[in-house]
């Protein structure tokens, strides 16, 4: 009977998280929400690369092979941002922003002034 008990008050307990939106649950829970981000350049030759990382510090790198990837943690408000210049470059680009393992944002070759991908983790 006691397992009976405890095996309902799981499913309950599961089924009021499932229902709850992530800043709903930050709230009852006080559990600070974390999301694993991930940038992902492909292509072939050089690039350089700006990005933001787990501190929302921008991160440049100059000349670049590819592919290039890079992840972090990042916490509820932070930003994720990802931009890149070709030098050498000269076939296709694609670049993509996985947000814990779910592509959120995806351009191929766009000009150089529209290569950039941000977005603010808490619009998840």
């Amino acid at each position: 009977m006691k397992k009976i008990i405890f095996i309902l008050l799981i499913c309950s307990l599961s089924l009021f998280v499932n229902g709850c939106t992530s800043s709903t649950i930050s709230d009852i829970t006080g559990i600070e929400l974390i999301y694993e981000v991930e940038y992902e350049i492909t292509g072939t030759g050089t690039i350089d690369i700006s990005y933001y990382n787990s501190n929302e510090e921008e991160i440049t790198l100059e000349n670049v092979s590819l592919p290039w990837s890079h992840s972090f943690i990042g916490k509820k408000g932070n930003k994720a941002l990802v931009k890149y210049t070709k030098n050498t470059a000269n076939e296709t680009i694609i670049t993509k922003l996985l947000i814990n393992g779910n592509t959120r944002e995806k351009f191929i070759d766009k000009p150089e002034d529209q290569n950039l991908i941000i977005v603010v983790l808490d619009e998840i």
